[in-house]
């Protein structure tokens, strides 16, 4: 799981912090490392890394990988085969491959996609309804607010908490008043996620009641009790 969130960090284009005392043991993704596939290998060190100095490599590097070049810069659309896999991967069973596939439709701007993947929502599986999620805020995805925010009514947290980031994620200003009622959620994932959403569409010009009281610490802690 750590090579699979520092690969994660690079496709989003991002570097991931590494510190052993916050983030469990060196050696350990080391070990992890081992064996991995070129592909996943060179994606992981830029996670881990300064992003590889995008284009000031060493000239002579221990791994290579076409997919670590294609997927940096603005990567070419993936095709329609590649597309479909990529949708039918938010229902795999493997956590990586879920957050993976969540990652590369985030740099979709298509809308025609994030509709394919916003008809997913209603998908047996919460995991998979989370990974839908996860890849409709990362696309910033504001035509699907709608069906976003009744995923707020969702019996998972993972899927309520991540309804809740994905909105804030597309300043769907219109759904904040949902967002409001989902600082009452029983769950402090839910919570803080409903918190961090509100202060984002505040920033864009949202209105709705009290946020400086509602999203006080002593208001997240308690919640509905």
């Amino acid at each position: 799981m750590a090579v699979c969130s520092a690969i994660v960090s690079a496709v989003l284009g991002f570097t991931t912090a590494v510190a052993a005392p916050q983030g469990g043991d060196l050696r350990d993704l080391l070990t992890a490392a081992r064996g991995a596939a070129p592909a996943l290998c060179a994606l992981a060190i830029d996670g881990v890394g300064h992003g590889g100095g995008h284009g000031f490599d060493a000239p002579s590097l221990p791994v290579t990988s076409a997919m670590r070049e294609r997927l940096r810069g603005r990567a070419p659309a993936p095709s329609a085969e590649e597309t479909r896999a990529l949708v039918a991967a938010l229902g795999a069973g493997d956590p990586c491959e879920r957050h993976m596939a969540a990652t590369l439709l985030g740099r979709s701007d298509s809308a025609p996609l994030a509709a394919e993947v916003a008809g997913r929502l209603g998908a047996a599986a919460a995991p998979e309804r989370a990974a839908v999620l996860l890849a409709l805020g990362t696309m910033e995805a504001s035509a699907q607010a709608a069906p976003v925010a009744r995923a707020l009514a969702d019996g998972a947290r993972e899927v309520r908490a991540n309804a809740a980031w994905a909105l804030g994620r597309m300043e769907a200003k219109g759904q904040a008043p949902a967002v409001q009622a989902a600082l009452k959620d029983r769950e402090p994932m839910v919570r803080a996620a409903s918190a961090t959403a509100l202060g984002r569409m505040e920033a864009k010009g949202a209105t709705y009641t009290s946020l400086p009281t509602i999203t006080s610490p002593s208001t997240l802690a308690r919640g509905s009790r």
